[in-house]
């Protein structure tokens, strides 16, 4: 249903803010088919980081997160303008931005929904008489 969908180039200062919290990737989730468009944004981290002493965890605020979050919302939907448009069936696009390798994956996926008749029986109408009272 996504057909003629193109990737967007992800922004720059996203990728920037995505590597000053540790993001590793980002996966725009788009969904439509019931006239609305719906978007999710997921992160993955790179939650542990070598350093020159070992192993270091780094952690980030949820505030920040939730920030950057909103940023990548706006930004996707002006990029990407999905619209939802459909005939009730549900269909999506997922967009994976691998910040570490420098990649981004499209997958495209749909319902489709199909209707099986099993047999229509066809009766003659019987009417019931009427009782006398």
């Amino acid at each position: 249903m996504s057909w003629g969908f193109s990737i967007q180039p992800i922004s720059k200062e996203i990728v920037e803010e995505a590597r000053k919290l540790n993001i590793a990737g980002i996966e725009l989730q788009f969904e439509g088919g019931d006239d609305n468009g719906y978007l999710e944004v997921d992160f993955v981290g790179s939650t542990i980081l070598q350093t020159a002493d070992g192993i270091e965890r780094k952690t980030v605020a949820h505030d920040d997160i939730k920030k950057f979050d909103a940023k990548v919302q706006e930004w996707a939907w002006d990029a990407y303008s999905y619209n939802g448009a459909g005939d009730g069936n549900r269909y999506g696009d997922t967009v994976y931005y691998d910040l570490e390798r420098a990649t981004v994956r499209h997958e495209s996926w749909y319902d489709q929904t199909e209707r099986v008749e099993d047999g229509v029986e066809e009766e003659e109408l019987a009417y019931a008489e009427a009782e006398e009272v």
